[in-house]
């Protein structure tokens, strides 16, 4: 996708951007596939790291937050992101998880 395009910018729709946007656009991911911060907000939430550690894998210090990412779509291309996220998706048909509304899940019933 956007193949005209090197780098991109993912934000969720309920993100607000008070600055300027260019700011996160013009940092250099060098060979990174994505540029994201670590999401502290369910570090504290017992069923959120165990799904995190044990259901995908991922410590609870290195899960990241994936409401705001930077794109190397030049890089995402190269090594076939796209062709191997689908063939994962076709060969173990998993579902997404929002880890934001399993909390409220979790937490209200």
């Amino acid at each position: 996708m956007f193949k005209e395009y090197d780098k991109g910018i993912y934000i969720d729709s309920d993100i607000v951007v008070p600055g300027d946007i260019s700011e996160l656009y013009n940092i250099d991911l060098k060979d990174n596939l994505i540029g994201a911060s670590t999401d502290h907000s369910i570090q504290d939430v017992p069923e959120l790291i165990n799904w995190m550690e044990n259901g995908i894998g991922v410590k609870k210090q290195e899960y990241i937050n994936s409401g705001v990412l930077l794109l190397n779509l030049k890089l995402l291309r190269e090594k076939k992101f796209s062709q191997k996220f689908l063939e994962l998706l076709n060969k173990f048909h998993f579902d997404s998880v929002a880890p934001d509304q399993d909390y409220i899940i979790l937490k209200y019933h």
